[in-house]
């Protein structure tokens, strides 16, 4: 899940925005993993880089339900690619699935060359 919604039950301000009592407020919860304070250039892969804090799987009570099961079939797969692949090509343009609320792939052709 990409985004939540939530309601403000008060007046605030939030970054320098005025934000009234019953506004409906849509959280984009990547948003999280590209604060500069946290991670320093977030916008840079860096292989060396500790996830410790990040929330591709949500956090807490939140937290993704299937997020064991998809590390294993990361992993699973991964280790596969390594043994068998020398490289990964792109085969095609990605297409997304157009949804606010769940950020997702409906295909991204690729093309494995094997070692």
């Amino acid at each position: 899940v990409h985004t939540f919604a939530r309601t403000a039950n008060q007046d605030t301000e939030v970054a320098g925005h005025f934000v009234g009592e019953g506004t409906k407020i849509l959280c984009v919860l990547a948003s999280a993993n590209l604060d500069p304070q946290k991670w320093g250039d977030p916008e840079v892969f860096r292989i060396d880089r500790k996830p410790v804090g990040h929330m591709a799987f949500g956090a807490g009570i939140h937290g993704c339900v299937g997020q064991n099961l998809a590390r294993l079939e990361l992993e699973t797969v991964l280790t596969v690619l390594v043994e068998k692949v020398a490289r990964v090509e792109f085969a095609g343009e990605a297409v997304w699935r157009p949804n606010n609320a769940i950020h997702a792939l409906d295909r991204m052709p690729l093309r494995f060359i094997a070692r």
